[in-house]
């Protein structure tokens, strides 16, 4: 799941209870099965439904590869966090001379 994102469960989705959680799915495709009488469908998770509201949603990955623009567009994105590029760059660095001292790579 996308941490602190919201965004409001898109029209056609169907829920599913699990582990007292509801789960919202996107219905792919549906197919008639007519000698049970039922159609059977094709969906993927794309989320879990908010506790507090019905009408919000936390989107997980798949969220965006079926509606597309729509948690840039709507949802609150929290803030970076204040993570400095030095602690990125620091371990790589010290790793390269690492192996460059004991003959790791020809560098």
């Amino acid at each position: 799941m996308l941490s602190n994102v919201m965004v409001k469960r898109p029209e056609g989705t169907k829920l599913f209870k699990r582990n007292n959680s509801k789960y919202v799915y996107h219905v792919i495709s549906s197919t008639c099965i007519p000698a049970k009488k039922y159609n059977k469908d094709v969906k993927k998770c794309i989320g879990k439904l908010c506790d507090d509201d019905s009408t919000l949603m936390w989107p997980n990955e798949n969220f965006e590869l079926y509606y597309s623009g729509i948690i840039t567009t709507t949802a609150i994105l929290p803030e970076l966090p204040a993570l400095s590029d030095t602690l990125r760059a620091g371990t790589y660095t010290v790793l390269k001379h690492i192996a460059k001292q004991e003959g790791l790579t020809k560098a």
